[in-house]
């Protein structure tokens, strides 16, 4: 990660993560793939836009709304306080957690049964 997006004021905000906080993690196949997959897709999607002659914004996110629109960081985490439809379960509740001393572990869901 590059960049680390906050919410300031109800408007995200992108700045270099605090330097004691950067991290190298590690990626299984499976994942590495999910992610060159989704690249593939949103370059296709880029394409199709220009095509349309509709503007695609470029800012370096790797997961975006139609259109190309960055997502607010205050979406997501509201989603997981939202209950599963149909589900009997409660909304997960996304909880940030310090990495441990192996940085292994960069955010938990709790409460999720």
């Amino acid at each position: 990660m590059d960049w680390q997006i906050v919410t300031v004021d109800g408007k995200p905000i992108g700045k270099a993560p605090k330097q004691d906080s950067v991290r190298t993690i590690a990626l299984d196949s499976h994942t590495l793939q999910e992610l060159r997959d989704h690249r593939d897709r949103m370059d296709e999607a880029r394409k199709k836009a220009a095509d349309a002659g509709l503007p695609w914004p470029e800012h370096g996110s790797v997961f975006v709304r139609e259109g190309g629109a960055p997502i607010n960081p205050d979406y997501l985490t509201d989603r997981f306080d939202l209950p599963e439809p149909n589900s009997g379960r409660s909304g997960c509740g996304f909880i940030p957690a310090r990495c441990d001393s192996m940085g292994a572990a960069a955010g938990r869901i709790n409460g999720c049964r």
